[in-house]
């Protein structure tokens, strides 16, 4: 089992309250929730530079990625460390169309800029604001990964339901200079290779997600 968090923030964009990056935390946050991976998913841009120092640091795979408002909802849009130079290039449209905080991209425009979209994990806000409604977005519906959602009581009532995104759990945190207790949203993964084909096959299956290596065993406290 693989502990992940797919959804955090370290670059203050439009989208944000305006935050400093600490590296610090985020190793802090790592090395505290014993995370196996994470992924970076700023809102509509990808900074290169500053993913590089974070993969220096942390200890653990760091996967880049980015945060996309598209139809009017959002979507996480991740792929594989040895795919920069193709990815980078490709987030800057998504920066440059996506430059005010009420501004968002058609899904013929999200296409254009990733025209070979199976390649990535792609992660909605399925019960989580603001949702990326599947019938809006009827191109790259078969390529979804998983949905996002808010909290556990949310994971544990969509994961029973077979006709729903398989659920998943991530802390959307902003990795800023201070003190911080640490959200428990992450989640369990039960995969051993830490790639972007392993964690495509695994998201899409029920079974291999959980909130604890072994489900049921562990309490949660169930807020929404």
């Amino acid at each position: 089992m693989k502990k992940v968090d797919l959804h955090i923030h370290t670059v203050a964009t439009v989208s944000d309250h305006y935050f400093e990056f600490s590296m610090d935390t985020l190793q802090s946050y790592v090395e505290r929730k014993e995370l196996d991976a994470i992924a970076v998913t700023n809102h509509n841009l990808f900074d290169r530079k500053q993913y590089e120092e974070i993969c220096k640091k942390i200890s653990v795979p760091v996967f880049p990625g980015i945060e996309i408002d598209v139809e009017q909802g959002h979507l996480l849009l991740i792929t594989s460390p040895d795919d920069l130079d193709d990815f980078e290039p490709r987030c800057k449209h998504i920066q440059e169309k996506n430059s005010t905080n009420t501004s968002w991209i058609s899904e013929d425009d999200l296409l254009e800029y990733f025209p070979t979209i199976g390649k990535y994990v792609l992660i909605p806000h399925y019960d989580k604001s603001p949702k990326l409604e599947l019938h809006r977005i009827p191109k790259i519906k078969d390529h979804i990964t998983c949905g996002e959602v808010t909290s556990v009581k949310k994971f544990i009532s969509m994961k029973k339901r077979s006709g729903e995104l398989v659920p998943i759990l991530f802390s959307d945190e902003r990795m800023e200079n201070r003190e911080a207790q640490f959200p428990d949203r992450q989640t369990f993964i039960d995969i051993e290779e830490l790639s972007i084909n392993a964690l495509k096959h695994a998201l899409r299956d029920r079974a291999k997600v959980s909130l604890s290596p072994d489900e049921g065993n562990v309490l949660f406290q169930i807020l929404d």
